[in-house]
């Protein structure tokens, strides 16, 4: 993402034009936009931002990652607050479910040392932004297994 513009720099498999959002790139998504104060830590955008990339539809805020004529499917693709919403609850999930695991077997977060992750998720997901909101604890070996 341009700091000075707030352009996104959409990526996609096979350099095509994009139709969506995959899971790894939602997690990209999200950790950008909180690094660059577009969104804060309860994924409200913010509005002060003078940006057209940022914008309200019947009281819901939204952020265009692409406009409908660089897409595939004849609309923007956008990332709502709803949407930001739905991954901050998938990610307490996630979080519940790790501390019950490891309550389990008498461990805590700071006995975990590496972290493996499966599946096309596991293959593409960057651990970095993963921990920058928090979906993944922080720890000091960042590499993927």
């Amino acid at each position: 993402m341009d700091p000075l513009t707030l352009e996104p720099m959409n990526l996609t498999i096979g350099n095509v034009r994009p139709k969506g959002i995959c899971g790894s790139g939602l997690i990209i998504i999200a950790a950008t936009l909180f690094e660059m104060s577009v969104i804060d830590s309860r994924g409200k955008f913010n509005r002060d931002l003078d940006t057209p990339r940022i914008r309200e539809t019947d009281g819901i805020f939204d952020y265009v990652l692409a406009w409908k004529d660089e897409t595939q499917i004849d609309s923007d693709i956008t990332l709502t607050e709803s949407d930001l919403d739905n991954l901050i609850r998938a990610k307490g999930a996630i979080y519940s479910g790790c501390m019950t695991l490891l309550e389990e077997v008498g461990l805590g977060m700071r006995d975990i040392d590496r972290i493996f992750l499966a599946g096309g998720f596991g293959s593409y997901v960057d651990l970095e932004k993963a921990m920058t909101i928090g979906l993944l604890p922080e720890i000091e070996n960042r590499t993927a297994v």
